[in-house]
């Protein structure tokens, strides 16, 4: 029996191409599933950074709130505001009647009735 490969058949010849070009062809996937792979945690890490400004805006803006709500909830006390207006030389009298304007309360028509009063 020979072992020797027959270099005469026709597919011998084509085995080494085929095997180069697959072997190219799965060196190239590689290197563009590296560079993807390389872009993407780029990306993911441009993104993290986003996120950790926008949580430490979050968190100051809420430090701001906070204060600014307590500071609020101390100007709106009545002492507060009568301090103020005598502070201010205003002079907070009660309420008189003739103040307080009510205006009539008008009936507003569904579009249905509004199309029957048109005909």
């Amino acid at each position: 029996m020979n072992t020797r490969t027959n270099r005469s058949q026709p597919g011998w010849k084509f085995l080494p191409f085929k095997f180069v070009l697959g072997s190219v062809g799965l060196v190239l996937l590689i290197l563009i599933l590296g560079v993807v792979h390389l872009r993407l945690q780029q990306r993911n890490h441009d993104l993290g950074e986003k996120l950790r400004a926008y949580e430490f805006e979050l968190r100051n803006i809420r430090e701001t709130n906070s204060v600014l709500s307590k500071e609020l909830g101390r100007l709106k006390t009545p002492e507060n505001i009568l301090k103020r207006a005598g502070n201010m030389s205003l002079e907070l009298s009660p309420v008189i009647v003739t103040q307080i304007v009510r205006l009539p309360e008008v009936e507003i028509p569904t579009p249905g009735e509004a199309l029957e009063k048109e005909r």
